[in-house]
């Protein structure tokens, strides 16, 4: 899991290339900036990555997944499928040979594969998932799965796990999110004297779970007859079509925005575009949006009110200055707006490791530039990361397991993308688990396994 130690005057040699936060250019001309982009070969660590392309289409119940893909491209997203419990029994790989590839036959066994899962789950979904290798021999899936829907009438899908669509404007992640709501089809909107509107309901897009059970919005919304639902919150096929119905789409994560426009032009599903944030002027932004959009009144201000004293009354006990952080990217959130409200609570940031800076992390680069220009932003997936974790202890506390990582700290506070905090109650949980954080011990490997990350 770990280098071997190497002498300091040769990890002096290959340090990480690292960017001063006022170096970095602001105007991205409305496209995420990429760090290490044609400079390096590119190091993933054992704690980089995300929830992973199988793992995303999986998350339509009832559905299974068949992997197909040279044995190496599917290693990684398979066995951290196979970890994450809920989606162990419902994931398939078929691994091609060499010669399968130069012959194309492995299109036929593919079908025959998928047409073999459908038979022996009698699933209500099946996703084909294929790498590079198709993307570039130009296999046509699509087709594929027309035909295998046709002679099973069991829907069938196409997602990709192709790296070398990362830079393009459908990356894999983009195509899972495309892929995971194309399922909530317009067909199935004819008249039905037994479906009943749900008009009340708020569907989450972009991140992978329903968001904290304990933050406010859960609340504010019920009051106003609303509540917020995720894709994982539906054990079966026939509960989750009900998001076809939704009021509006609330998109969290970038990632998900083609799939909002795809539903609004075959579903007329308006959407919101309500980012993933723990910092106020944000959260209070969100709101606004959501009563214009709603036509409501949140009522927010009691609950801002109270948890913002909160954090100030634990402020002032367990004051934050003196203490270094370092911030990582493993995670729903942006790292440049959680590395400002740490600033703004007086912690020195030390370093944000990102791969890449979004059109809507400007304002918060901009505001760190002004208070905190010492801070270091540093591209974890660079040749010369392979050497962050050998270096000595450089910050008292991690956010994220990809920060704990590298940082060599002896403390952390783990992101999950399992019911990540929202809001003002969020904002209040973050700083109680950074007050009281983990302990990195000899587990810690452990942990990173389970946590199933993959780039």
């Amino acid at each position: 899991m770990t280098c071997q130690k190497l002498p300091h005057i040769f990890q002096d040699k290959i340090a990480p290339k690292t960017f001063k936060i006022t170096e970095l250019p602001a105007d991205f001309s409305k496209q995420s900036r990429l760090l290490n982009l044609g400079k390096d070969m590119c190091y993933y660590s054992p704690a980089t990555g995300g929830y992973g392309i199988v793992r995303v289409v999986l998350m339509v119940p009832e559905t299974q997944a068949l992997f197909v893909s040279p044995m190496g491209c599917a290693r990684h997203g398979v066995i951290a499928s196979y970890y994450y419990k809920e989606t162990r029994d419902r994931t398939n790989a078929y691994f091609i040979r060499e010669e399968q590839l130069a012959l194309g036959n492995h299109v036929d066994e593919a079908y025959s594969a998928g047409l073999e899962i459908i038979r022996d789950t009698r699933p209500k979904g099946l996703t084909f998932i294929y790498t590079c290798a198709d993307d570039l021999l130009g296999t046509d899936f699509e087709s594929l799965a027309e035909e295998l829907e046709d002679e099973t009438q069991v829907a069938v899908r196409v997602a990709t796990m192709n790296p070398i669509r990362a830079e393009t404007d459908r990356p894999p992640l983009v195509r899972a999110f495309e892929t995971v709501y194309s399922y909530l089809t317009a067909d199935s909107l004819e008249e039905d004297s037994s479906r009943r509107s749900h008009e009340d309901i708020l569907n989450i897009l972009g991140i992978y779970s329903n968001l904290d059970p304990e933050s406010e919005i859960h609340k504010l919304l019920a009051r106003a007859g609303y509540s917020l639902k995720h894709v994982c919150d539906y054990k079966d096929f026939e509960s989750f079509l009900e998001l076809k119905d939704s009021r509006l789409n609330l998109v969290m994560g970038d990632a998900a925005t083609k799939a909002a426009l795809n539903m609004k032009s075959q579903l007329g599903i308006d959407f919101l575009r309500l980012p993933l944030t723990l910092l106020s002027e944000s959260i209070v932004k969100n709101y606004h949006q959501l009563e214009e959009a709603l036509g409501i009144s949140l009522d927010y201000k009691d609950i801002q009110d109270t948890e913002e004293s909160t954090i100030k009354e634990l402020l002032s006990s367990h004051p934050l200055e003196g203490l270094s952080m370092t911030i990582g990217s493993s995670n729903s959130y942006s790292s440049f707006e959680l590395a400002r409200l740490l600033v703004m609570w007086g912690a020195e940031v030390r370093e944000i490791y990102s791969n890449a800076i979004s059109k809507s992390d400007e304002m918060h680069l901009e505001w760190l530039k002004k208070h905190s220009p010492e801070t270091l932003v540093l591209p974890p997936d660079a040749r010369t990361a392979l050497m962050l974790n050998e270096r000595k202890l450089n910050a008292d506390l991690a956010l994220g397991l990809d920060a704990a990582y590298y940082s060599n700290a002896h403390k952390y506070v783990d992101l999950s993308f399992e019911s990540p905090l929202y809001g003002f109650v969020g904002q209040r949980k973050l700083l109680q688990n950074i007050l009281s954080p983990k302990e990195i011990s000899s587990s810690f490997e452990s942990l990173l396994s389970k946590s199933s990350l993959v780039v």
